[in-house]
């Protein structure tokens, strides 16, 4: 299966991913959301607190049921600025947590303005992955 993303310039965040099968490249799933924000995240400043709703359609073409709709919130934390080593360097970063709705812990993130707010690392904890920028281009 092949994902391909599109998300959002000023917030990173994906609006839309559509799936396809690679054996024939037909599409297999889209998923479309959009966002509602208490604040805007940026500028980042340490203590900095938003809740995000998302609101998201997941069409799938492999079945005949119909568009599936669901909605549901993040909060967002900036608790630190800290220094990140990873493959692709060393960088100041934000440390940012994402909560559930009931207070739990579902990722932490560090973002820096060198990447242009591309994470630098993400530790997601539903499934203990956790990825690392191996290298970056930017440009100009």
């Amino acid at each position: 299966m092949i994902q391909t993303s599109a998300v959002d310039k000023t917030t990173l965040e994906p609006i839309s991913i559509r799936y396809t099968l690679s054996t024939n490249e037909s599409i297999y799933m889209i998923r479309n959301m959009s966002y509602n924000y208490s604040v805007k995240p940026y500028p980042l400043s340490v203590g900095k607190t938003w809740t995000v709703t998302v609101n998201r359609t997941m069409t799938s073409y492999h079945t005949d049921s119909p568009p599936y709709r669901d909605t549901y919130s993040y909060i967002y934390k900036v608790e630190k600025i800290e220094s990140i080593t990873v493959s692709a360097g060393t960088f100041q970063c934000f440390k940012i947590v994402q909560y559930d709705e009931e207070n739990s812990i579902i990722a932490s993130e560090w973002i820096t303005d060198v990447t242009k707010g591309n994470p630098v690392e993400m530790i997601n904890e539903d499934n203990i992955e956790i990825l690392e920028l191996f290298s970056y281009s930017l440009s100009k």
